[in-house]
Order: C-alpha cells, then sequence, then structure tokens
C-alpha cells in the first residue's frame, strides 16, 4: 500500500535523526578525556553537523519527489474504474480508505471466537464497501499468507455460488462437478447431521496456509433473491462452517438497511462483528481524486481537485464520482492533463452517469433493435419488495442475439465480466438510480420483474433441491413462467424449471391423453361404444394433448381399413340368383353383401359391394332386386344404378316378407306381421319406399309370388297357399296342405311364364293347375319325393328339386317337358337345391344348394360346375397379386389388379390346402393331402419341384425372406407328432429336418437373415432352431401351461416377439430369451402377429380385431375393428406405412397409418367422424375423471 511506503521513509528520517542528535550531544561535552579520533569529530562538529543535516535533508526531499514521481499504473485503460467496483488487480490506484484497511486487517485477525471471525463490512449503497474488500482489504490478507476465496456473489443459488469458488479451476468449466458439490452441501445442510463436504472443500482451498478469509460481496443476496427454504439452509450451513473450521474468516459486504431485516434476525451472531464503513471525509476524496491520476502520470489541476471534491458531498457520490473521472481521463488524451477546461466540457458531477449511458445507449439501438436492448437490460435488473436491484446474468443462457448485445454493453462499460467470464452484472447499482431510461424501463415492468424475482427464487430452490419434481411449476404459475420466458429474459436456473415443468406438465398431460385413448379403445373394443370412444379420444386430445397413441387411437376407432373384394366369389352363402335376359349372365347376391356376375360357363367377371354390408335375405326379380339388412330393407333396380328406395320397418320378430312384381316396378310386402301392402315405385323419391297404393287382410306369411301379369299373388303360409286378386284383395282360390305334406320351402308352387297356369309338387306328385281358380290340369309321378317347381321362361318345362332330405349325394334336380311328362334330364345335385334359376333361351339354369353353394349346369351338356364360392381356406399376397384357395374348391385362384380371376393351379384330387408366394419371385408353394408340396409356375401352372414331407398333414408352408429356402411344418393325424423341414426349392431336395416333436404347433417363424427358424411347442417353450441343421438353439418360456400363438422376429434380428397363452404380445431377446417387453391381453384372440419394417410397431390381427402396438414398451396404440374371422395372410408394406390383412371372407383390409400426429392432423380426422362424434355427457365425465 501506498501508506506502507511512506512509513518506511519515516523511519529512515528517524534513524538518521538520532545520529544527528549524538553529534549535538558531542558539541556540548568536554572532549579532554576521550580517545584521540573522537576528540577529532567534536573539534570539526560544527563542520560536518550542519552539513550532514543539510544533506539529510536534501535526500528526503529527493525520495519523496521521486515517488511522487514513480508510476505505478502503466496499463493503457483508464486507472478509474468508472461505475465498476476497483478489483484487486487495480490495488495501486485504490486510495482513500488506508486507515480502514489498517483497522479491519487488524479487526480480522485478532477474530477468534466465531463470532469475532464473521467480519461484516457495513455501509450505505455508494460508499465504496465492494471496492474496498476487493482492492483494499483482500490484496493484504494475500501479503499476510492467508488463503483468499472470493469475493463472489450468491445470486439466487447460494450454494451454487459457494461450490463454484470451491471448486478448482481445473475442474471449474465441468459443470456437474460444480452441481454435485453444491447439491452434497444443499443436502447435507438439509439433513441436519452435519457437514462434511464444504469443510473438505475449504481444507483443500486453504492448503498449508494458515487461514483462509471467504468473502461474500453483497450479501444482501440472501435475502433478495434467493426463497426462505433457500435462504435458511444456507445461512444455517454457514453458521455451522464458522464453528466447525477455526481457521475460516468470513467477509460481508452489508448495506446499512439490512442489519434489521427480519430475515436476518435469527443469525445476529453471523453479524454481530461489524465493520462501519462510512462515507468518504473530504481527505479521503481528495485522494480518490487525485491519487489515481498521479499514480498513473496524469496530472490534475488542484481547481479541477478542489471542485470536483465541492460536489461529491452526497452518500451516492461515489459511482458518480468515479464515472466522471474516468470520462475525464479518457477525455484529456495522450497527455493526460485534466484541467477546467476539460471539467468544464464534460459536464457536471450529477449527470456522469445519464450523460454516458444515454451516449452508449443510442450506439446500441443504432446497432440492435430498441426491443432486443431493453429486453436486455431488463435481465440485469431484480425487483423485490425494498425496490430494484442488480443481479448476474450468466453467458449460457444468452441466446446469439442476446450476447451480441451485452458484449456491445461490455464495450461501453455498462456491463462488466463477472464469474471468469462465465456471466455478467451491471457495472454498478447507480446506474439503476441515476440513468433516467433505465428507471423509466423497470418501472414500466415493475409487475414482471416482481414476477420474475419470485419464479427466480423458485428455480434456486428447485436447483438446490437436486431438481425434485416436487418443485416443479404447475398451472398458472407455469403459464406466467413460460410468458415470462417467452417476453424476457430469464436465469439459466429458471429457464431450465420452466423447461423441466413444461416437458412434466405435458408428459402429465400426455399420459392423461393416452389414459384416456385406451379407455376409448376399451370402450370400443369390449363394449361395441363406438360412438363414446370416439367423444373420449376427441376429449383426450383437445383437451389434453395429441398423443401419437391417442391421434392413432382416434385413426383406428374412427377411419378403419380401406376394404377391397378379392374378385373370387361369394364368401358366404348365395340369397339369390337370376340370369340377366340381355346379356344372358347369371347374377347373384350372396349374404356378405355382393353382387357378382358370372358367364355361362362359370367364369367370374364382376363382383361388387352393395355397401348394405351382411344381409339377412335378398331376391332378383327382372331388372330390380331387393336386399334386407338388420336396419333396412331396399330396392334397387340393375337399369337405374341410382334408384335406391328403403324403409326400416321390420315385422315379427324382425322378419320382413317382400315379393317384386315381374317388372320389379312393384312389390308386395308384409312388414308389420299382418296385412299385404301393395306398393307402386313410379315415381318414387329417392331413398325410401313409396307409398302404398293397395292393402288386403292376409294372416302372417312366409312368402309372395307374383303371377307374370302381376293380376295375381300367392300368399304362403304356414300350411296353406293363397292366391288373391289384385287390386282389391280377394281370395279366389287356395291350397291347403298337412303337415306331413309340407316340403320345408315355399318354392313347391310356382307360376308359368304365360300366366294361365301354375305348377305344384306335393309328395311324388306334380300338379299343373289353372291360374284362375286353381283347378287341376294335368299332373304325373316324379317318382321321387319333391321339393320344389321351377318353369323353363318358354313354359315347356319344368325343372323339379329333389331335396337333400338325408340323401346327400343322392339329391338330384329332374327336367320335365310339360306336355307328354317326358323326363329330359336327370342331375345329380349334392345337398339337394334351395332355388333354381334358368337363362332367358331356356338352354339351362343354374341353382343354389344350402351346403354346396351355386351350380350352373353347363349349356349343352348339362354337366353341373360348381362356382368358386365359399370361404377362403388359404391366402397369399405379393404386392397386389393374391393367390387364394376357397375351402373345398378343386383349385388355386389367382387374381390381379385389374383382371378377372382365374385358376393358376387346378387338381380336383387331391385338392389344394395352402399357398404361398414366394417373395420377390414368380413360384407358388402348393400343398395338398398326404404330405406333398409343389413348386408351381403360376404363369403356366406347371410344377417345377415336389417335395414330400415326413408327415401327411401340412400345416405351414413358408418362404425364407429372400426366398432361397422353404420351411414347412407337418404333423402325423394318428400319433400327432410334428417336424419341421427346410427345403431348396428349386431342387426339392430337404435341407434341414428337425426332431420329432411329440406336441408341436403350426407356428413358425424365420429371422431376417434366414439363418434361424423359431418354432413353438403346445403347452411349451418357444424354441430357435438353427435353419441350415434343424438343431435346436434356445428355448424361451412361454408361460405356464401357455402355448404361443404366433411369432416373428424383428427386422434388425435381436428380438423376438410372440403370442403367450393369454393372447399377449411378449418380447424377448432373440439370443439369450431374457423377457424384455410384455402388453396387455390382445382385443380378441390374434392369429398373426407382424413386426413394422422400421421396428417401432407391433401389428397383430384375429378374432374381429387389428391393434397396433409399440414395440418398446407394449402399450395398444389402436385397435380397429376387422370385418373377419380368420386372418389368412398380413403384410406391412416396405415403407411400413400401411398394414393390409386378407380374411376367410374374400376381404383384403388395408390400414394406412396417418402420416403425422400432430393438431392438425388429428383435427382431420375428428372432421371425418363429425357426423359420429358427441360430446361427453356430465356423468362420463365424472366417471373418466375429467372437469365438468
Amino acid at each position: 500500500m501506498k501508506g506502507t511506503r511512506r512509513t518506511s521513509l519515516d523511519l529512515t528520517s528517524l534513524l538518521l535523526g538520532l545520529v544527528f542528535g549524538v553529534g549535538t550531544n558531542l558539541l556540548t561535552a568536554d572532549p579532554d578525556g576521550w580517545w584521540g579520533p573522537l576528540r577529532a569529530v567534536n573539534r570539526y562538529a560544527v563542520v560536518w553537523l550542519p552539513v550532514g543535516v543539510a544533506a539529510v535533508i536534501a535526500w528526503e526531499v529527493g525520495l519523496r519527489w521521486r515517488e511522487r514521481r514513480r508510476v505505478p499504473w502503466t496499463r493503457d485503460e483508464s486507472p478509474y474504474p468508472g461505475l465498476e467496483a476497483f478489483a484487486e488487480d487495480r490495488t495501486d490506484v485504490f486510495f482513500g480508505r488506508e486507515d480502514e484497511t489498517r483497522d479491519a486487517v487488524r479487526a480480522l485477525t485478532a477474530g477468534r471466537s466465531p463470532a469475532q471471525r464473521v467480519l461484516t463490512v457495513v455501509g450505505p449503497s455508494g460508499c465504496g464497501k465492494s471496492s474496498f474488500v476487493a482492492a483494499g482489504l483482500l490484496p493484504e490478507m494475500r501479503r499476510r499468507r492467508w488463503a483468499v476465496l472470493g469475493p463472489l456473489r450468491l445470486g439466487s443459488s447460494p450454494f451454487l455460488a459457494l461450490a463454484q469458488v470451491l471448486t478448482p479451476r481445473a475442474a471449474e468449466r465441468q459443470d456437474d462437478t460444480v452441481v454435485r458439490l453444491a447439491g452434497e452441501m444443499r443436502q447435507e445442510a438439509a439433513d441436519g447431521a452435519g457437514l462434511t463436504a464444504c469443510p473438505a472443500a475449504l481444507r483443500a482451498a486453504q492448503g498449508h496456509r494458515t487461514r483462509i478469509v471467504l468473502a461474500i460481496d453483497q450479501f444482501e443476496d440472501v435475502v433478495r433473491m434467493t426463497s426462505p427454504t433457500e435462504r435458511e439452509l444456507f445461512l444455517g450451513a454457514l453458521r455451522t462452517l464458522v464453528h466447525a473450521h477455526p481457521q475460516l474468516h468470513l467477509v460481508l459486504t452489508l448495506p446499512s438497511g439490512f442489519l434489521r431485516d427480519p430475515a436476518l434476525e435469527r443469525y445476529g451472531d453471523l453479524l454481530r462483528t461489524r465493520f462501519p464503513l462510512g462515507t468518504l471525509t473530504s481527505r479521503q476524496t481528495r485522494a480518490v481524486i487525485a491519487g489515481p491520476a498521479r499514480a498513473a502520470g496524469a496530472d490534475i489541476a488542484e481547481d479541477v481537485v478542489d471542485d470536483l471534491v465541492v460536489e461529491a458531498t452526497e452518500g451516492d457520490a461515489l459511482p458518480l464520482l468515479g464515472q466522471l473521472l474516468r470520462d475525464l481521463y479518457e477525455a484529456a488524451g495522450p497527455d493526460h492533463v485534466i484541467g477546467r477546461e476539460l471539467l468544464t466540457r464534460t459536464g457536471p458531477l450529477s449527470q456522469a452517469i445519464a450523460r454516458y449511458a444515454e451516449g452508449a445507449y443510442a450506439r446500441l439501438v443504432a446497432e440492435h433493435p430498441e426491443e432486443q436492448v431493453e429486453s436486455v437490460l431488463l435481465r440485469f435488473v431484480a425487483w423485490d419488495e425494498r425496490g430494484f436491484s442488480r443481479q448476474s446474468v450468466r453467458r449460457p443462457f444468452l441466446d446469439a442475439a442476446g450476447l451480441a448485445v451485452v458484449e456491445d454493453l461490455r464495450q461501453a462499460r455498462l456491463v462488466t465480466d463477472v464469474d471468469e467470464g462465465e456471466a455478467y452484472d451491471l457495472v454498478h447499482e447507480a446506474l439503476l438510480r441515476h440513468w433516467p431510461r433505465l428507471r423509466e424501463l423497470t418501472e414500466r415492468h415493475r409487475d414482471v420483474l416482481r414476477r420474475s424475482t419470485e419464479l427466480e427464487r423458485r428455480a434456486a430452490a428447485w436447483l438446490a433441491n437436486d431438481r425434485s419434481a416436487d418443485d416443479l411449476l404447475h398451472g398458472q404459475r407455469l403459464a406466467q413462467a413460460r410468458e415470462l420466458a417467452g417476453s424476457h429474459g430469464v436465469s439459466a436456473a429458471l429457464a431450465e424449471l420452466v423447461a423441466a415443468s413444461r416437458a412434466r406438465q405435458e408428459a402429465t398431460t400426455e399420459e392423461r391423453a393416452d389414459d384416456l385413448a385406451e379407455r376409448a379403445q376399451q370402450s370400443y373394443a369390449l363394449r361395441g361404444e363406438r360412438q363414446l370412444a370416439l367423444a373420449l379420444t376427441a376429449a383426450a386430445v383437445r383437451e389434453f394433448a395429441a398423443t401419437e397413441k391417442a391421434v392413432l387411437t382416434l385413426w383406428g376407432i374412427g377411419r378403419g381399413p380401406v376394404v377391397d373384394n378379392l374378385g373370387l366369389g361369394h364368401a358366404g352363402k348365395v340369397l339369390a340368383l337370376g340370369w340377366d335376359p340381355a346379356s344372358g349372365r347369371l347374377r347373384t347376391i350372396g349374404a356378405e353383401g355382393d353382387l357378382c356376375t358370372w358367364t355361362a360357363r362359370g367364369d367370374l367377371v364382376g363382383q361388387e359391394s352393395l355397401g348394405s354390408g351382411e344381409l339377412r335375405g335378398a331376391g332378383i326379380g327382372g331388372d330390380a332386386y331387393w336386399v334386407d339388412t338388420p336396419e333396412t330393407l331396399a330396392v334397387r333396380r340393375f337399369d337405374a344404378p341410382g334408384f335406391w328406395s328403403a324403409t326400416g320397418a321390420a315385422g315379427p320378430f324382425g322378419d320382413r316378407v317382400f315379393g317384386l312384381s315381374p317388372d320389379g316396378w312393384r312389390a308386395a310386402a308384409q312388414l308389420t306381421g299382418t296385412g299385404v301392402d301393395i306398393i307402386d315405385f313410379t315415381p318414387v323419391p329417392q331413398g325410401r319406399l313409396a307409398q302404398v297404393r293397395h292393402s288386403c287382410e292376409a294372416p302372417p306369411v312366409m312368402a309372395l309370388a307374383w303371377s307374370p301379369d302381376g293380376s295375381l299373388l300367392a300368399l304362403f303360409s304356414w300350411n296353406e297357399l293363397h292366391v288373391v286378386r289384385l287390386p282389391d284383395g280377394q281370395t279366389t282360390w287356395r291350397i291347403a296342405r298337412g303337415d306331413g305334406e309340407l316340403p320345408g320351402t315355399t318354392s313347391w308352387f310356382a307360376w308359368a311364364p304365360d300366366g294361365g297356369r301354375a305348377a305344384e309338387v306335393s309328395g311324388r306328385t306334380v300338379r299343373i293347375r289353372a291360374a284362375r281358380d286353381g283347378t287341376v290340369l294335368d299332373e304325373w309321378d316324379a317318382g321321387v319325393e319333391a321339393g320344389g317347381v321351377f318353369w323353363s321362361p318358354d313354359g315347356e318345362m319344368v325343372a323339379v328339386a329333389v331335396p337333400d332330405a338325408g340323401r346327400g349325394a343322392s339329391a338330384a334336380i329332374t327336367v320335365w317337358r310339360v306336355d307328354g311328362h317326358t323326363l329330359l334330364r336327370r342331375l345329380r345335385v349334392p345337398w339337394g337345391a334351395e332355388e333354381i334359376a334358368w337363362r332367358a333361351d331356356s338352354t339351362c339354369f343354374a341353382w343354389r344348394s344350402p351346403f354346396s353353394g351355386v351350380w350352373i349346369g353347363d349349356p349343352g351338356s348339362w354337366r353341373p360346375r360348381p362356382l368358386p364360392n365359399g370361404i377362403l381356406r388359404s391366402a397369399s399376397s405379393d404386392g397386389g397379386r393374391v393367390a387364394a384357395v376357397v375351402e373345398g374348391g378343386d383349385a388355386v385362384y389367382l387374381t390381379e389388379p385389374g383382371a378377372a380371376s382365374r385358376r393358376a393351379v387346378a387338381a380336383r384330387d387331391p385338392k389344394p390346402v395352402s399357398v404361398a408366394w414366394q417373395p420377390g419371385g414368380g413360384r407358388l408353394a402348393v400343398s395338398f393331402p398326404g404330405g406333398r408340396v409343389e413348386i408351381v409356375d403360376p404363369a403356366s401352372g406347371r410344377g417345377t419341384a415336389v417335395m414330400s414331407t415326413a408327415y401327411g398333414m401340412v400345416d405351414r408352408v413358408l418362404w425364407s425372406p429372400d426366398g432361397s429356402l422353404l420351411a414347412t411344418v407337418s404333423h402325423d393325424f394318428v400319433t400327432v407328432t410334428y417336424r419341421v423341414e427346410v427345403w431348396d426349392p428349386a431342387t426339392g431336395s430337404r435341407v434341414a429336418v428337425t426332431e420329432e416333436i411329440e406336441r408341436g404347433t403350426g407356428v413358425l417363424a424365420w429371422s431376417a437373415d434366414g439363418r434361424h427358424l423359431v418354432t413353438a411347442e403346445k403347452e411349451g417353450p418357444l424354441v430357435v432352431r438353427d435353419a441350415s441343421t434343424g438343431r435346436r438353439l434356445l428355448g424361451i418360456p412361454v408361460g405356464e401351461g401357455g402355448t404361443a400363438g404366433a411369432a416373428c422376429w424383428s427386422p434388425d434380428g435381436r428380438r423376438l416377439a410372440f403370442l403367450d397363452g393369454e393372447s399377449a404380445v411378449r418380447i424377448c431377446g432373440a439370443d439369450d430369451g431374457a423377457p424384455l417387453v410384455r402388453s396387455a391381453a390382445t382385443y380378441g384372440k390374434a392369429a398373426v402377429l407382424l413386426w413394422s419394417p422400421d421396428g417401432r410397431l407391433l401389428a397383430t390381427a384375429g378374432d374381429g380385431w387389428v391393434a397396433f402396438w409399440r414395440a418398446e414398451t407394449g402399450e395398444c396404440q389402436a385397435v380397429s375393428r376387422l370385418e373377419c374371422r380368420v386372418p389368412l395372410d398380413a403384410r406391412w408394406s416396405g415403407d411400413g406405412r400401411s398394414f393390409a390383412v386378407i380374411g376367410e371372407n374374400h376381404r383384403r383390409y388395408t390400414w394406412s397409418l396417418p402420416d403425422g400426429t400432430d393438431a392438425r392432423r388429428c383435427e382431420a380426422l375428428l372432421e371425418r367422424s363429425a357426423d359420429e362424434l358427441r360430446a361427453l355427457t356430465a356423468e362420463e365425465r365424472r366417471r373418466y375423471g375429467l372437469s365438468t
């Protein structure tokens, strides 16, 4: 210090004075008895003593002049820090507090008790407390070989600030080290069991030094910027630390107004030893003004010093004075001469800060948007009940634009670096008081700053509490924090808290959305409540979040699959058939709701869905037809595709009786259980049944039949036939029959095409009656019990159907010429005939059997030809192509987009059982009874290789992923022993075979690389095998008593998925079988399990449902109705965006996953379901935990 150097000069003068004092005594003493040389000294004392005194005086004057001319400040920047506090690197230019420094050092070194070792520097704001500690006190303690830490600022995270100063500089950049130490210190403080982490860090910092001093600047931060909980923990830890570490001394700076703060009352022992630092005296102010200038070699005029001393009289003038002196020094130029003219030009002391700050602000807004500058400035301001104060802003929490503004503020010296350049701070609190623009800005944003301070404290507590989830923001508080973070700068801690709170809120809302989605799935799949399910998913996405699960659930329930007809004929029972008079083609309507068109040779040339779903009944009459569904009865016309009329009325027990007139424009209907209505459809409003034109009384009837001319109507009741006249409904004649004579059908009576006759069968007898009165015109013996009679269009023949009646294959149709009773044909008809339809030219007819489908008598030869109808037994797809085997059929049918189906493989005995396309190839693998498997070229129908499996019952045929190998599963019918075999399809040779599997199943799956197979055993494990040898490699438990229902490998080959005995999806490691994931049970009993190409989803299908599962968690993401019971083939598209299933009902169902799962996509899905979408009732909202 400068005072120390002056003391050394005074001591030298004192010693010299003692020497000259001795000389003076020599002059007055008696030298007669002295030693010789001393007498000479005495003799010449009058000479050397004045000369010596003059020399000493000259020496002292020279030393003092040299001291005055010494220039300790050689840096280019100003020795005056301006608004910044003096730091330790400015010790040489820190003047005016020498006496206080000595007193503080004495007080600090004398302290022995805990209370004495905490020195609180107290004084008004702006008196220079920070400069006094940093540039005055701490350097002195460092010279005394004390370890010095700080000064530090606590900010809103006191434990974190303390950890930063305790962390070695080499590790300080490792944020986890600092955060970990802060967390340990806070946890120990919260536990109250004693401190270990902080004392250990202090001992490491102290090293070999005798004592350690920790300086905390602006100690008021612990009151202004920390939460009450955090404050109590930190102050308690500080008190414990002082008591536990006898070599620890604390230096705190605190404004006078905080001494009696209620928050610090309990910690009066920490603040008991106070060091008051008052405002500067005139002498000290003069030293503050002139000392740094002279230390830097500048020349400041005495009158300038005098004027500035006079102006700097108020307590808050020191920062103003510092800024003005800096301005004067920088404006003085290279000669550093500060005179009155320069002072006059620079301006008065009171305007120094405002003038300087406004100039810097003008330059800033010329480079940056004013809103950006104001936003950055506000980040440096905190607020509490006492008013505004400054706060530091850490560098990582500024974006690029904010950093650019801060850098310019730093260049303008309004902002300074702190914490080794990791943070920034306003240079002085005086900016908040003496810069009108900043004052007005802070007043304007007082509410924002208040909320910011509260949230910053909350963030500091959260960070110090190890980021506890209990301290996260919720509801309105989180909304305020998000708004604040979006419009104003916040600290890193608050930004992290907002991000974590938002993530938690999003996770919570996503959890609620997913929970509602799952409940919607259950409502839809388990209880059939589709509208409720849609309402729940709408609430999930609109009130919570459009999560992937919620959106996919909405998609599965609301959209459903695209359904394609394979064009292979009817899957269900044929309900009606009739010939097109113009084209000579046969039309059939099936129970599944399809209309098929066939050539006379039995080739399918057209198939379309009627759009009515499953049918209960149907009929074809000329150019019109009717269909009966559980909801409606509809009439349509072939010659007018746009015509459609329907009614929802039902007869007793849900039955409706309906009969079309021959021209199709009228109908007789019994819709209410009694009476018959005659309805005219010309004209008829689109979409509803026409008005009833005539009605007649009638008992409940089973069928209605119009005469060809439309004048008579036959009513079939339980045991008699009534023929009524139209339009008056009078009965003209009737036929009564005994119970033993009833054939069990309503086809025992038929009108002749000419309208003048009718035919009837009764037992073995065929009768021809007059249509007018029922008189018997002719009759003959049919030879067998007959069940139905059908006229040919030319009126010359009748076909008599012999029902099954237990005869099985011996049932027949006989064709008679009416004139002469001549038997023309006898056709063997397996299982009898319910209905016969003649072609318009009377050259052939078709019939339908209750058990063997529809047949056509081949024109000319009359050889019965079955039409391909019935459920599918096997199907396999390859892109758009589908190969299929109809149950009981004798061929493999191939259908391709844009082409009619055709027979690819024909084999009457044995009939094909299953079919499988080669991946990426053009060959089919077809299995037959007896254990034969053929590789067939579908283009030619020729086989290229034949394989014979170990056993006669082939359960599964499966190609390897690259199509180079074929695996089969077969079993013995008697012993139920299974074998799995691998074949080379090019040669038909066996590559590998497994051991005999006594309790095997048909489960079979290839790994993606084709090197492994997985099989399953009944009530046993899933078995991984080597595909090249068949050797067993790994057994994976399925569950106690369970049997795997299906299995598949993940695309990367690292996981196996399978359906366990409870039909839940399980995923395990493919290498070790370690269980990874288990889902809830699938909806229905799934039979298919397939992994999506990207490995993200699993699809299950079976028992009327398709479900999509997230492979990572096993959660069901979507469930959708599958209008078939047995999925025969399932495929993901190559891009994983769609999933297709082929069912036994000749339908291909394709689900195309939505392009995205965002809110926009969700609203589009909701819009598509708008007609079915309803709001949840208040009771439903309470039941599902939603606000009402």
